[in-house]
């Protein structure tokens, strides 16, 4: 009879600790995630034509930290802040001329946004989508900086006000 309590409560004791565990927390591969705004380049003087930017830089404001740009690449992901209804970016273009040292032009890129925060999970927590700011006009600022010839940035084009994914562009700027 002892065994038979014994056997029972060492069933019961493992039956419990089986049930009270929990599934992993592990944010899945798949989950959305906060999109960064997607800008393409084009040509100043031809507006459908695609522009390969090489020589090109973005740089976080106060920072020397560079935004990840591909050599050739007509397009670029910035991050938007999640504390703030704005961001600036510094953007530094060397303009290489033949039989001559090349020119650096340096314009200041400034968009104004809405945040909407959503829920995904209590493994990945929140996300927040933007909306550019249509009342906040113009939108996006283009400045250039006091050591600069003059901006290199002819127009800009908001395209895709909603920044909710990563698969479409958002802005369109020409030079």
């Amino acid at each position: 009879m002892k065994r038979l309590v014994a056997s029972i409560a060492v069933l019961l004791i493992v039956s419990a600790y089986l049930l009270s565990c929990e599934k992993d927390d592990l944010c899945a591969d798949g989950s959305p995630i906060t999109p960064q705004l997607v800008v393409n380049f084009y040509q100043r003087d031809n507006t459908t034509q695609v522009k390969r930017v090489s020589n090109f830089k973005v740089y976080i404001e106060g920072t020397n930290d560079t935004l990840p740009f591909r050599r050739g690449d007509s397009l670029i992901k910035m991050p938007l802040k999640n504390d703030a209804d704005k961001v600036k970016w510094t953007i530094l273009y060397r303009l290489a001329q033949t039989g001559a040292d090349s020119l650096t032009f340096i314009d200041d890129f400034e968009i104004s946004y809405k945040r909407t925060q959503t829920y995904v999970s209590r493994a990945c927590g929140f996300r927040n989508t933007f909306l550019l700011d249509p009342e906040n006009t113009p939108n996006p600022v283009i400045t250039h900086h006091p050591e600069n010839p003059g901006t290199f940035i002819s127009d800009k084009n908001i395209i895709n006000p909603n920044v909710e994914n990563e698969n479409e562009a958002h802005i369109n700027i020409y030079f």
